[in-house]
């Protein structure tokens, strides 16, 4: 994002509620079910970690704040960020699409957009922790 940023670049985000892990629908210690798209090929495997549950808790305590779905916030996020252009989502139901759409209408405060960010950073590790811890120093 920082390059698309510096550049002039949109970016068009394809799967962005992550199959549907996004959307809050599954539980920590618990299989998705078959009739998902996470359940299909064990695909839930790939987001099974403590960084995308971590996600996800953000997710859904903002979606408390502001009495959203989960959905919504995890859309409304994207959206919040300037190089974001628009997002390609799915929906199979009409329940599915008006949980969407209605991340068009909710708009995020900063610090809700600063904690989502956070649970979601990457840890960059060697070397570039280093680069950026001595870069504070200088």
């Amino acid at each position: 994002m920082p390059l698309c940023r510096d550049e002039g670049l949109g970016i068009l985000p394809w799967s962005p509620l992550a199959g549907g892990f996004l959307t809050g629908k599954f539980e920590r210690g618990q299989l998705a079910s078959a009739g998902t798209r996470l359940g299909e090929k064990d695909r839930m495997a790939r987001y099974d970690s403590e960084r995308h549950w971590k996600i996800l808790d953000a997710v859904r305590a903002v979606a408390r704040e502001t009495g959203s779905t989960a959905s919504a916030v995890s859309l409304a996020w994207l959206l919040a960020k300037p190089q974001v252009s628009s997002v390609i989502f799915g929906a199979r139901t009409s329940d599915q699409l008006d949980a969407n759409l209605a991340a068009a209408d909710l708009e995020l405060t900063a610090a809700q957009v600063a904690m989502l960010d956070q649970a979601s950073a990457f840890e960059l590790g060697y070397p570039y922790q280093f680069i950026q811890s001595t870069q504070a120093t200088w």
